[in-house]
């Protein structure tokens, strides 16, 4: 027999009960030998008659298909020891098949309503798993290879099917989680998914990808932000903010924060099926693993992403990301010129307008602004360009934990989004 490894209940049941005193070691003695007589039976029914042919592989996989059979049965009742003690093998072998006939049903059902929400996605593995499942009812030989699956399944869930399940056990999980991430998807805009896809994956069509996982990514994301989760879009500076959070947070409060917004992501897509509502709970719950990796890098653009092309490509409106820089000699004349100009609205309209480089702003930020100024200043500035200014502080802390500015404008900055942003 099989290990308890392998998904056979019935080897698993046996072993068990021998160790916990249930079953005697004569009692697991005589299952054995009666499962080997109803092999026989089996065998010579497979050969019609001709059993001395059959190779020793063939023999294994029919033994694993009766316990598979008869385990499907045993695993409904509370009484499968003594089932398995006093009960007949092949009546045993008779009901697991009935077992595994309604689980057929089942999955015809979950393929129906598979095939009616199907995504308008033209993915290669989305697609053909599919049809490889429907060829599964017509080729699944269950009264001989009952744990076997006869198709292909390369569509990648997000949330994989336990290995131990096999046979139809197998189908109908995949089916379920299949059905649950078509239903989320299906409440997004289709051509919103496929620029998405198309960021996550440019050949996202042939390649094996997960259609649910971006999608519940960004949502997700987007929840936190407190933004537009149709839109499915999260910029540059969505970025820089949700880096701000996950920094701040520690490991507990940033779990329980997905763990919150999955919540809020349900109530909003008026997700009401409590096994959607876990599916999404799990999925988001693995997000953080992955955040986590990246997270000192300052990058979540491999997990969050841009449906806008100019946003992946680091494009915007931004008056300085490291553009051309002054000469130390105009920069010591600028920084003159604005620390004797008499109004901050002044200051702030020539940092705008004539700052191209962030090292030369934040040269800037150290001698020509105080204190309450930079309330006015956060102000002026778009989300990107105080998201460029919190992507230096990171950066900057992680090479000297103890920098700090002479002005204090990261102090301030940090503040100002935390009070002013929503994101406290």
């Amino acid at each position: 027999m099989e290990d308890a490894n392998s998904g056979n209940y019935l080897s698993f049941i046996s072993e068990n009960s021998l160790q916990d005193g249930i079953l005697t070691e004569e009692e697991l003695t005589n299952i054995q030998g009666r499962l080997w007589i109803l092999l026989g039976n089996r065998t010579e029914r497979f050969t019609m008659g001709d059993s001395s042919s059959i190779p020793i592989e063939t023999a294994q996989e029919l033994l694993k298909s009766i316990c598979f059979s008869i385990g499907m049965y045993l695993k409904s009742n509370d009484d499968s020891i003594s089932l398995l003690k006093k009960e007949n093998m092949e009546a045993l072998l008779k009901l697991g098949w009935a077992k595994i006939e309604t689980e057929i049903e089942t999955g015809q059902e979950l393929l129906r309503k598979a095939k009616a929400n199907v995504l308008p996605i033209e993915n290669i593995s989305y697609n053909d798993t599919l049809q490889e499942i429907s060829a599964f009812f017509k080729k699944y030989d269950y009264k001989f290879f009952a744990h076997e699956m006869p198709c292909d399944i390369d569509y990648q869930l997000c949330q994989a099917v336990p290995e131990e399940l096999q046979g139809i056990e197998y189908i109908n999980e995949y089916l379920r989680r299949f059905v649950i991430e078509n239903e989320l998807c299906r409440r997004f805009n289709t051509e919103k998914i496929k620029v998405l896809l198309k960021r996550y994956c440019l050949d996202y069509k042939g390649l094996l990808i997960n259609i649910y996982e971006p999608i519940v990514t960004n949502a997700v994301g987007l929840v936190l932000l407190d933004g537009d989760i149709a839109s499915l879009d999260i910029t540059d500076s969505d970025r820089i903010q949700m880096i701000y959070l996950f920094r701040k947070w520690t490991k507990e409060e940033a779990v329980e924060a997905l763990r919150q917004a999955s919540e809020k992501l349900c109530c909003c897509m008026q997700i009401m099926d409590p096994a959607e509502k876990e599916y999404l709970k799990a999925a988001t719950a693995n997000l953080y693993a992955r955040i986590e990796t990246v997270l000192l890098t300052n990058q979540l653009d491999g997990i969050f992403l841009s449906l806008s092309q100019s946003e992946e490509m680091g494009a915007s409106g931004v008056q300085f990301v490291d553009g051309e820089m002054m000469d130390n000699e105009k920069l010591r004349m600028f920084i003159d010129e604005m620390s004797n100009c008499r109004y901050l609205s002044d200051k702030i309209a020539m940092l705008k307008q004539q700052v191209h480089s962030l090292c030369d702003c934040v040269e800037i930020l150290n001698t020509c602004f105080w204190d309450d100024e930079f309330i006015e200043l956060y102000d002026a500035l778009d989300k990107m360009e105080l998201a460029v200014l919190l992507n230096f502080i990171y950066e900057k802390q992680d090479e000297s934990p103890d920098w700090c500015s002479e002005s204090g404008w990261e102090q301030q900055l940090i503040k100002y989004i935390s009070e002013k942003s929503n994101l406290s």
